[in-house]
């Protein structure tokens, strides 16, 4: 049997709030769905934003449910851009900026910088 959990979600470039209850078993992609449903949000905010989970310091992948978390009544979330710029210094003192997707992995970061500034 699923409970009723009841989300505080922050959406930091709106400057923004809103409170959601969904079922345990809820998949991310829904909550995220049911969020833009909410608050109208332009189709371009889809693809650079995720759900993120402070306390555990990460982004919450889509095909998984908020049971699988343990998120708890009360849990707040971020609704925030998961792209952004890096600038990488490299050994001839040059620097390039290259944006990187914070929802990777480290070794998945580190191949598409590598890649990106031509060092692979």
């Amino acid at each position: 049997m699923s409970s009723q959990i009841s989300l505080k979600i922050l959406i930091p470039h709106l400057s923004t709030t809103k409170t959601l209850q969904f079922p345990s078993e809820t998949p991310i992609s829904h909550v995220i769905k049911e969020l833009k449903t909410k608050l109208t949000l332009p189709p371009e905010v889809s693809a650079e934003f995720q759900i993120f989970e402070p306390t555990l310091k990460k982004y919450l992948p889509a095909n998984r449910t908020l049971g699988y978390f343990d998120i708890i009544n009360g849990t707040t979330l971020e609704y925030r851009k998961k792209m952004r710029p890096l600038k990488v210094k490299l050994m001839d003192q040059s620097i390039k900026t290259v944006m990187i997707d914070e929802s990777e992995s480290v070794l998945v970061l580190v191949e598409g910088i590598c890649k990106r500034i031509g060092k692979a």
